[in-house]
């Protein structure tokens, strides 16, 4: 996977973006503000869309696992009749 931070995600992390979210759509409007996610999007998680298309959704399952572990979510996620989480 190629983002992997650890440690807690801070109210302050998800309220900074959101505030950043809100900033950039005041100031720059929706079109830019969509193309930074789709930017965001092909950048960071081109290869979890590349295995998906490729029928493997396990690079995705190991992206959500990591993060739902993270903010200590209690999760289920289902595949192939199997169930990890």
């Amino acid at each position: 996977m190629r983002y992997k931070e650890t440690g807690e995600v801070h109210m302050d992390f998800h309220r900074t973006t959101n505030g950043t979210i809100a900033y950039l759509r005041k100031t720059y409007g929706e079109k830019f503000l969509d193309e930074v996610f789709r930017h965001t999007a092909h950048d960071v998680y081109r290869s979890i869309h590349s295995d998906l298309k490729r029928g493997d959704p396990e690079q995705l399952v190991e992206h959500w696992s990591h993060f739902f572990d993270r903010e200590k979510g209690e999760y289920v996620i289902e595949r192939r009749g199997r169930k990890s989480g």
